[in-house]
């Protein structure tokens, strides 16, 4: 992972305003056992653009890794409002909002 996030860190010298390399930092720092770090990369994604739905929801994932629930919760369902009635994410996103209550 850590060759990944060098990577990342790479392509967001070169693209610095680019939401998909901000959040795909968040994730993978997420992933590598390091949810306080990725937080504020996901936000930063989001503030780019709020219908990144990765982000959003690799965001309550951190959240609810680092205790912060509530938090965790309100992006679940923020989540849920923003994604189609039909789409196939819903019944994931849903299972982590069951679990963060």
């Amino acid at each position: 992972m850590a060759a990944a996030i060098q990577t990342l860190i790479a392509a967001q010298a070169v693209e610095p305003e680019n939401p998909v390399v901000i959040a795909n930092l968040g994730l993978v720092t997420s992933d590598s056992g390091q949810p306080a770090a990725a937080i504020p990369h996901l936000q930063r994604a989001l503030s780019l653009d709020p219908d990144l739905h990765q982000a959003r929801f690799g965001l309550a994932i951190a959240l609810a890794r680092t205790g912060r629930r509530t938090d965790a919760a309100r992006e679940a369902e923020e989540l849920l409002r923003r994604l189609p009635a039909g789409a196939p994410q819903r019944a994931e996103v849903e299972r982590l909002l069951a679990a963060t209550r």
